[in-house]
């Protein structure tokens, strides 16, 4: 069941992914896709805290990211959080701390229609290794689109192709 579910996921984001790799791109084709705003929030990040946030509020879904991460490791925040949403994870209810992370996020909200998170801190459930496995893809898609839009560099390159 599992391995339908990330074959099928994998196949409904590959359609969406830009040719470009752009992941701002790809996340805005997937909000349409599925009919709901999604919103990429940075955020500053305690040590201890997820790298990474799915907040899903009523009408609009926020995915909280490092403001530090480098560009790879937003990628695959972001993606991981994507991924989430392409499996059809419910949110979980969040710990204390993703209740103030999501107040920190959207302090103009009424904490109980943001009380339901999904995070990447660890991946101790099926759900979050699937949503790993499947954001791991997707951001190594993005990066070789990335790389293949910028055309080749070199003889070595154009011979490899």
């Amino acid at each position: 069941m599992r391995t339908g579910s990330l074959r099928r996921s994998a196949m409904t984001a590959q359609r969406l992914i830009p040719s470009s790799g752009d992941l701002e791109e790809f996340v805005r084709a997937w909000a349409q896709s599925r009919g709901r705003p999604i919103v990429l929030l940075p955020i500053h990040r305690e040590p201890n805290d997820p790298s990474g946030v799915w907040i899903a509020m009523e009408h609009t879904d926020y995915i909280a990211y490092d403001e530090d991460a480098p560009a790879a490791s937003k990628a695959a925040i972001v993606c991981h959080e994507v991924a989430h949403m392409l499996l059809d994870h419910a949110p979980e209810p969040g710990t204390e701390s993703m209740a103030a992370l999501a107040a920190a996020v959207a302090p103009t909200f009424d904490p109980a229609v943001a009380a339901r998170f999904l995070r990447r801190h660890g991946y101790a459930s099926d759900s979050e290794a699937d949503a790993e496995n499947l954001g791991t893809r997707l951001a190594a898609e993005l990066a070789w689109r990335q790389s293949a839009a910028r055309g080749p560099r070199d003889r070595v390159y154009d011979r490899m192709r």
